[in-house]
């Protein structure tokens, strides 16, 4: 039965189906074998039971506030002091958007986001003084999925209410890793801008410099205040998903101008379409574990795994290599 419900996994996903439709079809249809005395409403209840969390709260509050950024004046306030920091380097176009990219994850913990906030600005620019199309679209891409190790990370969240892990480690043991992960970005692309002889960009003098810092103060101070407070302990990772848009809102609406509020009802119905698909695909990956673990396929792989008798690096190389595999 386990091999029936890999191969109609697989099958799904080649297909083309929704990701959640791919874990929820298998799931009803191995019901009726595993639990055939079971109403179909049991696997609602599941389903349901996996968005029920309260930390999952934070979720839907972090969009929000992503997507007031992203419609308002932080992201670009933002990329103006990225390019003041970095765009004299080699590659400084490039370093500008991975700086961006990880600045902007700090403050809104979205990769789409951040796709949308610095990509829409930053493509453009790219392919204009000289990157390759190719290059310009993988470096948005890759350097805004930065955002999903960088805290507060929607991804870690997530994760957390679903593994029992505590989301402030996560959040902790995301940092540096993130960090890491966007210098080699700038690493290559200075090596890129150098292989094809991109032209550097004028080097920023101080007062511009001291001028792009105090433009982006505000939203700075958002990364101290939501990254600051949960290490603190002062809020916890779900609190601070409030605090965000809370700032986000006063910010935008009440300092820069740039969003007027009769516009918020329209954010927020963006950001709900998008937490919406989330939270889907969250109750659908938590129905199907739940039949994972009444067909004792966990059990299963455990054992067999112990037969094997790996060494701790064997054990790591075989976890990647099935996470590897699940998300191709």
């Amino acid at each position: 039965m386990a091999l029936f419900l890999l191969i109609m996994l697989i099958i799904l996903l080649v297909v083309g189906f929704p990701m959640f439709m791919v874990m929820l079809l298998p799931t009803v249809s191995a019901m009726p074998i595993y639990l055939s005395n079971a109403p179909l409403f049991v696997l609602v209840q599941r389903t349901i039971a996996g968005i029920s969390p309260f930390p999952l709260v934070a979720v839907p509050l972090f969009i929000f506030a992503a997507d007031i950024m992203v419609k308002g004046e932080m992201a670009k306030r933002l990329t103006d002091l990225a390019e003041a920091l970095v765009g004299h380097l080699p590659g400084g176009l490039a370093h500008t958007t991975t700086l961006s990219c990880m600045i902007f994850g700090a403050v809104s913990g979205s990769t789409q986001a951040a796709v949308a906030a610095i990509g829409t600005t930053m493509h453009p620019w790219l392919i204009k003084h000289g990157y390759h199309q190719s290059f310009a679209t993988a470096l948005i891409i890759n350097a805004s999925d930065v955002a999903q190790l960088i805290p507060p990370s929607i991804f870690m969240i997530v994760f957390g209410v679903i593994s029992g892990a505590s989301v402030a480690a996560l959040f902790m043991a995301g940092l540096v890793p993130g960090i890491l992960l966007g210098l080699s970005f700038m690493a290559y692309s200075w090596f890129y801008a150098r292989k094809y002889k991109i032209p550097r960009m004028k080097r920023a003098s101080r007062g511009e410099i001291w001028k792009a810092i105090k433009r982006a103060s505000g939203p700075l101070g958002f990364v101290v205040i939501i990254i600051g407070g949960i290490y603190s302990g002062f809020f916890s990772p779900t609190e601070a998903s409030g605090v965000a848009v809370a700032y986000a809102l006063v910010l935008e609406v009440c300092f820069y101008r740039s969003i007027k509020v009769g516009e918020i009802p329209r954010v927020a119905l963006t950001s709900g379409i998008t937490h919406g698909m989330i939270f889907i695909l969250i109750g659908g990956a938590t129905a199907f574990i739940w039949l994972l673990t009444i067909a004792r396929i966990p059990y299963m792989a455990a054992q067999f795994i112990a037969s094997v008798n790996p060494s701790p690096l064997g054990l790591l190389f075989i976890i990647n290599g099935i996470f590897f595999i699940a998300l191709m």
